[in-house]
C-alpha cells in the first residue's frame, strides 16, 4: 500500500502510466530539475519499496520529463509492480509543475549484466561473475 497523503494524491491524473504533476517541493522558481535532484527524489521514493528481486533502478531526465527503469531478477510479481507504482506516485508528489513521469519494469535475470548507465539510484549487491581466461579473471 502506498504511503501518499490525500493532499498529494488529489493532484494525480493517471493516463497509461504517464502523469502530469503540479509544482510542490521545488517551487515555481525551479523550472529545470537537475540530475542530482532527480536521483535524490527517486531514491527517497524507493524507501520501503525495494524487494529482494530488484537488481537496479536507473533514471534519466529530459526537459519536462523523468523516466526510471526497474530491473528485476526473475518474474515480476504483482507486489513488485505495485511497489514501483507507489515509487512513481511518491516521485510525482515531489516534482515540479508539469513534469511527465514514466517508468518501465524490466526482467533481467542474474547473471545477465545490467546496462552500463551512469545514473543508477539503486543497485543490488551481487557476486561478480568471474570468468577464467588464460590465468586471468575478468569481472563482468
Amino acid at each position: 500500500m502506498c504511503l501518499v497523503s490525500h493532499a498529494q494524491s488529489q493532484f494525480q491524473s493517471a493516463r497509461n502510466g504517464v502523469h502530469v504533476v503540479p509544482s510542490r517541493l521545488l517551487g515555481t522558481d525551479d523550472t529545470m530539475l537537475k540530475m542530482d535532484q532527480a536521483r535524490l527524489l527517486l531514491q527517497m521514493s524507493l524507501l520501503g519499496e525495494v524487494s529482494p528481486p530488484l537488481r537496479g533502478v536507473t533514471v534519466r531526465i529530459t526537459d519536462g520529463s523523468i523516466h526510471f527503469d526497474a530491473y528485476y531478477d526473475g518474474p515480476i510479481s504483482d507486489d513488485d509492480a505495485e511497489s514501483m507504482s507507489c515509487v512513481e506516485t511518491e516521485l510525482i508528489a515531489s516534482l515540479p509543475e508539469d513534469y511527465i513521469v514514466t517508468y518501465a519494469l524490466q526482467r533481467l535475470d542474474w547473471p545477465s549484466v545490467l546496462p552500463k548507465i551512469d545514473f543508477y539510484v539503486y543497485l543490488r549487491r551481487e557476486q561478480s561473475l568471474m570468468i577464467k581466461q588464460t590465468n586471468k579473471h575478468v569481472v563482468v
